[in-house]
Order: C-alpha cells, then structure tokens, then sequence
C-alpha cells in the first residue's frame, strides 16, 4: 500500500490506485481479521474507480511538465487541448461524487487554462516546437500573433546580420551636408526600402518553409531537429526559448538538494562549497563513471 503525502496531490491518486489494484486481497485479509477495520462497500470502490479514470490523465501531465531534461514549456498548450477533450467526452459516472468531481474538475481548468493560448512565451515555444506548432491553437488570432512575435525576432537578427560595418577612413565619407540631403537621398531611400523588402523575404521563406515541414514524432527532440536543421534564423530564435520551464518543480528539487546538504552539523560551510556541492549533487550517477 502507498500513503499520501500532503504536498503531492498526485500520492493521493497513487494510493488510490494501489488500493484498487489490491483490492481482492486487502478483502480476504479483512474477513480473516476479527478486529480489522470495515472494508469498503462496493458503491465506494466504483467511486474510486471513476476517480482514478478522471485524474489519470492529470497524473500523467503532472510528470509530463515538471520534467527538467527535456522540454516542457511547448507541451503546456497542446495539453490544454487534450485534457479538454478528456473532460468533455461522453464520459458517464455512476457515482453522484463522481459527478462532482468531474463538474469541479471541468470549472477549474476552465479557470485555470482558459488564456493560455495569449502567453507569448508559450505561444512562441509551441510554434516552434516541430512536434506541435499550430496543431493545438484553438484561436487562430493566438497562433497568428505568436508567429508575428517570431517575424519579428527573425527581423532583429537579420538585420544585425546585414548591418553595414562603419567605415573609419575619413576620405570615403561624404562631408557636406549638400551631398547629404542632395543627389544620393532618393538613392539612399530606395536602398533601404529594397533592404527592408529583401529582409521581409528571407523571413517570410524561412518561416514558411518551416511550417510546411510535416509535424515531426512526439518522441524526436525538438532540440536535435534545430541543431539539425536548415533555419539558421529560425534555430537562434529557438534555442533562446527552449530554456524557458513550465513549472518551479526543477528549482523546488534544487533548494531540496540545498537544504539536505546545509544542516546544523555543518555551520562552517560557506557558499563557494555550498554552490559546489548542490553542482555535483544534480550530476547523475552515470556520469561519475565509479
């Protein structure tokens, strides 16, 4: 059997789902005990039952997102449109708890999840994400302002890319301010429209060329398809968004580590070990080679 632990919602689903699978055997132990406690009656394992069937997929999202060795932050949509379709499908309890609590489970991702889509940092992440991109936007308006955000990321760096480098030789420089406002303004005009035209190409070729790839298995990398792949504009963009989490569990487990490691038995330690100690304490076993 497990327990629950009061700060981890999902122990009480473990619990629950232990208690089923053993279900048989806690009740053949109960009827041979003569002051075991009364076993549940059948009424409450099916509400059980029906629990489990509606937090399951919470469960499996709860470890989806709080992973920190792989990518979460561009799974948060996509999962808010799974887990809505989970809870309007056709699903039948029995139990009149089980009805409460798929009511309640309903209201409270309506309330929690409702504007998810209009978070430019998810919104970036998921497009560029090549499991997911537009698939999971139920707002076309989110997904069109995302990827004007992208335009205009990939603008920026196109532009410093194409920056002409200043020329210091004073000879090369026209000094007056005739020629200035004088015979090359049109030209000079015309010149940066041709370069905001040819910028405006090369993002939009890029960026269209990008969502026209087939949506890649959920089970690739989304970081190895960009170190990978033939947007060199599009992969900065990428790699700078990709850093973003979609919980504080990995920062949670660190302080953890920090406070394991501080205890009263060593006052004497000072930060530089601390920071040296909670680095090497987040290096799995495997990279010791011991």
């Amino acid at each position: 059997m497990k327990q629950e632990c009061p700060t981890r919602w999902n122990s009480a689903f473990y619990m629950l789902e232990r208690f089923i699978l053993l279900s048989e055997i806690i009740a053949r132990v109960l009827f041979q005990l003569d002051t075991a406690p009364q076993n549940l009656t059948s009424l409450e394992i099916k509400l059980i039952k029906e629990s489990i069937y509606l937090l399951q997929p919470f469960e499996q999202i709860t470890r989806e997102i709080s992973g920190e060795k792989f990518m979460t932050a561009s799974k948060i949509i996509p999962i808010r449109t799974i887990l809505k379709k989970h809870l309007e499908s056709h699903i039948v309890m029995v139990t009149e708890e089980g009805k409460i609590l798929q009511q309640r489970l309903k209201i409270e991702f309506y309330q929690r999840f409702l504007t998810v889509e209009k978070e430019t940092l998810l919104g970036i992440c998921t497009i560029l994400d090549p499991r997911f991109k537009k698939v999971h936007f139920q707002s076309p308006v989110s997904a069109a302002n995302a990827i004007g955000l992208i335009d205009e990321e990939m603008r920026n760096i196109i532009e410093t890319q194409h920056r002409p480098t200043v020329v210091s030789d004073v000879s090369v420089q026209i000094s007056t301010e005739e020629n200035k406002i004088g015979l090359w303004e049109e030209h000079d005009a015309m010149v940066n429209t041709e370069s905001n035209q040819y910028h405006d190409d090369e993002v939009n070729c890029e960026k269209r060329l990008y969502l026209q790839q087939p949506i890649i298995d959920c089970m690739q990398s989304p970081i190895e398809f960009w170190l990978k792949s033939p947007f060199p504009v599009l992969t900065k963009i990428a790699l700078k968004y990709f850093t973003v989490v979609a919980t504080s569990v990995a920062s949670e487990r660190l302080f953890s580590k920090a406070g394991n490691i501080i205890t009263d038995h060593r006052s004497r330690l000072n930060h530089r070990r601390l920071e040296k100690l909670v680095f090497l304490s987040s290096i799995e076993s495997k990279f010791w080679d011991v």
